[in-house]
């Protein structure tokens, strides 16, 4: 690009991004969430990580958001998004989260039910999953041959190869290489559409989406266009020529945003951080962590009881049992039994028992309970293979009922078999139920956390990789 031009478009960046510091500045601190900006701020907290990619450094931007953006705000749109709704506000809170509080178990399980979520935008599910077959299918709607274009298409399209590219943060592989060249035949396609058309949103976005592809391509032509529509007040408008003397946050955000994300990536021309940290899949431990926490706080300096001494041994892989008052004592049937439940599949935790607890003869077990009652006796145990499909069936009745009892008896059986190959519908449904147990009240003491932490043990045992749950113990 002419240096002209280019020192043109740095003072262009440079008020855009004023005008975005502005606006969000004036927004209340915190920003609430019914405040009807929050939309635009999350899309703004969305990109600014974008901008400081490009930059080379934490963009201003990034700050900026931060000070009215809130963890609590975020949290509570994931909380609705895992309940089931999917307004586009809450989605973009969601993404947003991944800045805002990334380590949150919450906010990744709401990251990772939008991934899950067949209904959502195929744009936003690669952002949040790798899945093979969700690429496959973005890749097809990439390479197919263009329709009769339109903005909201070609929006469509561009935003789907940016969040395959992470931004520019890296490259995706492709089935094959020749997907590359019918990407980019069909960029140029639109690029010239929306240079005739004069849409702010789908020029810029194509013009970033023509460096992700080729990272020296010209696009002078579309940046020196973009230039001459930036209003008075340093933002853009969603139509070329169309320049108004102010506009507000809600109108000017998105196509001043995206003006600037194609300025900064033909100033920088590639990403120069390193590339952003996808969504954790070990939000199950992390919750796990969390409430055993508050577990150990509610219990102070006192004893904890045998099944409390065994859930938070389960929870943190610590000798909690030589802590109970109950050692070397000898238990009832009963009792013996809840522990068994608690234990079961948890060596570490058995063997604590087995070390320190005298255990009764369980009077004629039959079924699960005897193979529980085995395991905590170090007796063989045969955990049987896939999962039978009444018992999938049953459970993903469970799942779009909200029947919590029903679905964790459901776990409870799961965990006697090898093979968890569930339903879409279970896994959102067990985000939910964890989702649930992570949210506390003033009323909550300290059974009623531990029985919220001992579902989080079983729900993680079964949907979070056996090795991420060795490591979380």
């Amino acid at each position: 690009m002419h240096s002209s031009l280019n020192q043109l478009t740095q003072s262009l960046s440079s008020r855009s991004l004023d005008w975005l510091r502005q606006k969000v500045m004036e927004l209340p601190d915190p920003c609430p969430a019914d405040h009807p900006d929050i939309g635009a701020l999350a899309l703004a907290t969305r990109m600014a990580p974008v901008l400081s990619g490009y930059y080379g450094r934490t963009s201003p931007l990034e700050v900026i958001v931060l000070r009215r953006l809130t963890a609590d705000v975020v949290r509570d749109a994931c909380l609705r998004i895992i309940k089931g709704e999917r307004g586009q506000s809450d989605q973009n809170l969601v993404l947003a989260s991944r800045l805002v509080a990334p380590h949150d178990p919450i906010c990744q399980m709401a990251c990772a039910t939008l991934a899950d979520d067949g209904s959502v935008l195929l744009s936003t599910r690669v952002i949040l999953s790798d899945d093979p077959m969700l690429w496959a299918v973005a890749e097809q709607a990439l390479t197919l041959p263009l329709p009769e274009l339109t903005e909201d298409h070609i929006c469509s399209l561009t935003k789907l190869l940016i969040n395959m590219f992470s931004s520019g943060a890296k490259r995706p592989r492709l089935s094959r290489a020749k997907s590359f060249t019918k990407i980019f035949d069909n960029l140029q396609i639109m690029a010239d559409w929306a240079f005739e058309q004069g849409c702010t949103n789908a020029m810029a976005l194509t013009a970033f989406s023509l460096r992700l592809i080729d990272p020296d391509y010209d696009i002078s032509e579309i940046i020196a266009e973009l230039a001459q529509s930036q209003c008075p007040d340093g933002s853009f408008p969603a139509q070329i020529g169309e320049a108004d003397d102010r506009q507000d946050f809600a109108t000017g955000n998105l196509p001043t945003l995206l003006c600037t994300l194609a300025m900064h990536v033909s100033l920088h021309y590639r990403w120069h951080r390193p590339a952003p940290v996808a969504t954790s899949d070990q939000a199950y431990r992390d919750a796990i962590k969390t409430c055993a926490e508050t577990a150990s706080d509610l219990l102070a300096d006192r004893c904890p009881t045998l099944e409390q001494a065994a859930i938070l041994g389960r929870a943190t892989g610590r000798d909690w049992i030589s802590k109970s008052d109950a050692i070397f004592g000898i238990l009832c049937p009963t009792e013996a039994e809840n522990l068994a439940r608690i234990c079961f599949r948890d060596p570490v935790s058995a063997r604590h028992i087995r070390r320190l607890i005298v255990l009764p003869d369980i009077p004629a077990p039959r079924g699960i309970l005897k193979i529980e009652a085995d395991w905590l006796r170090g007796k063989p145990v045969m955990i049987k293979g896939a999962l039978p499909k009444s018992l999938v069936v049953l459970w993903t009745r469970a799942a779009k009922a909200n029947d919590t009892t029903s679905f964790m008896r459901c776990v409870r059986i799961a965990l006697h078999f090898g093979v968890c190959d569930v339903t879409p519908q279970i896994r959102i449904a067990a985000r939910r139920i964890a989702a649930q147990s992570l949210v506390w009240s003033k009323s909550d003491d300290l059974d009623t956390v531990m029985q919220k932490l001992m579902t989080l043990i079983l729900l993680a045992q079964l949907f979070q990789p056996c090795h991420q749950l060795e490591a979380a113990a």
